[in-house]
């Protein structure tokens, strides 16, 4: 095993859990998001995982998300 990574069933499990704790220092952006969780040993998160677990989150009204074009 990498020691700088979780193993992938560890990152499932707690995924959710390790935004939320990202969430409430306060509003930021994906890409953040993502370079924190790879900060603390997840393996890369990508956008197909990030996107709809935050959509998930707003639908259970844990977070709010405002999405916003590249500018």
């Amino acid at each position: 095993m990498d020691d700088n990574h979780w193993p992938s069933e560890w990152q499932r499990g707690v995924l959710d859990l390790c935004v939320l704790h990202i969430l409430a220092d306060g509003p930021t952006y994906g890409y953040s998001i993502a370079a924190r969780l790879t900060d603390a040993g997840f393996a890369d998160v990508k956008g197909g995982t990030l996107y709809p677990l935050l959509k998930r989150l707003e639908g259970a009204g844990l977070v709010d998300v405002e999405w916003r074009p590249r500018g």
